[in-house]
């Protein structure tokens, strides 16, 4: 079984490279094939996530070679206890909300992420509502005993206590003990992005949940059309027209 990696980045040069440092070597330690497929969105636009996920998809797909994916944010680092290896279904919320663990075919029968979520948001919640109403076996990795020895860092969190991180892994992945995933701080010196630029706007929010409900909402024999219609097929344009 062979991992491909796909990995949505923008603007995060700090990120990238601690991200490019560690966690190849983190796999290569244990015995994980594997080859990363990172898509930069280079224009002015807002960020489009979804679509950057979806090229990745595409090329990764067009090589034929991985049989499983992770779609993985740049700004989380695992520690110890993570895996990577295939399993016979499907993860949510792999190390966080928005990264998970994806068998190929799952993946394609989804036609991957809606590319009419802009922005950051909801396009996760939206994925998983398509593989599981697909009906794949979608389960929810922080309550799975292979997540409870699971520790990564978050670059995105400020410094804390190891008393703090606990807390706040505690309250991210919904538990009330501390079994289960752990997110540490990055105790050392790091340039954090503003994602008000590039992520974050108050309108594009509102937009995404309201997508995420309508999609929700439509009948179950008219999402199979929906999801073929608004998916990874809209990236096939923009992978065209990649550098070589």
């Amino acid at each position: 079984m062979s991992l491909g990696i796909l990995v949505p980045y923008r603007n995060r040069p700090a990120y990238l490279g601690m991200w490019m440092a560690r966690v190849p070597s983190y796999l290569r330690e244990r015995n994980i094939d594997f080859r990363v497929y990172l898509a930069e969105q280079r224009d002015s636009s807002p960020f489009n996530i979804s679509i950057s996920r979806n090229v990745a998809a595409t090329v990764a797909l067009d090589e034929g070679w991985a049989t499983y994916f992770v779609i993985h944010d740049v700004d989380i680092i695992p520690v110890e206890g993570v895996d990577y290896g295939p399993w016979e279904f499907d993860a949510s919320w792999l190390l966080s909300a928005g990264t998970c663990k994806i068998r190929k075919d799952s993946f394609v029968a989804a036609n991957g992420y809606n590319p009419h979520f802009i922005g950051w948001g909801c396009e996760d919640v939206e994925f998983y509502h398509r593989i599981s109403s697909l009906g794949f076996d979608l389960r929810w990795w922080p309550h799975d005993l292979a997540s409870h020895t699971s520790v990564a860092i978050n670059l995105e969190w400020p410094t804390m206590s190891e008393a703090g991180d606990r807390e706040w892994s505690r309250g991210y992945f919904l538990r009330t003990d501390d079994v289960g995933p752990k997110f540490v701080s990055y105790r050392g010196n790091i340039t954090r992005p503003d994602k008000r630029q590039n992520f974050l706007c108050s309108e594009l929010e509102t937009a995404n949940r309201k997508l995420c409900d309508d999609v929700q909402e439509i009948p179950s024999e008219g999402k199979a059309a929906y999801f073929a219609a608004n998916g990874m097929n809209l990236a096939s344009s923009i992978v065209c027209g990649r550098a070589p």
